[in-house]
């Protein structure tokens, strides 16, 4: 599930940074006298993406580390100590020893 869900992000991490080199390209291959901000634009599209790239990729990173630290705490939780597991002994042996088996 983990790793279909980082292929899905992965791929539209990509289509997002081809569409913004895309435009990028074209806006910059029409010439012309353009404006700063109009060349300026789609430069900062792409650092955008970019930067939103770095963002989601940091993000699912900590939040497979939390995963990891949840199934942690689960296999502890799950797993008895061996306080438990005297208690349950001595409360196995003393009904043993009432019914007599």
């Amino acid at each position: 599930m983990i790793a279909r869900e980082h292929r899905l992000w992965l791929l539209a991490m990509v289509v997002l940074v081809a569409l913004a080199f895309g435009l990028a390209i074209v806006s910059w291959s029409e010439g012309g006298q353009q404006s700063f901000a109009d060349r300026a634009l789609p430069a900062s599209l792409v650092l955008l993406v970019c930067l939103f790239g770095a963002y989601t990729w940091s993000k699912s990173k900590e939040m497979a580390e939390l995963q990891e630290l949840v199934r942690g705490i689960e296999q502890r939780a799950a797993t008895p100590n061996v306080d438990q597991l005297e208690k349950l002994f001595a409360l196995v042996s003393g009904r043993n020893a009432v019914t007599g088996t």
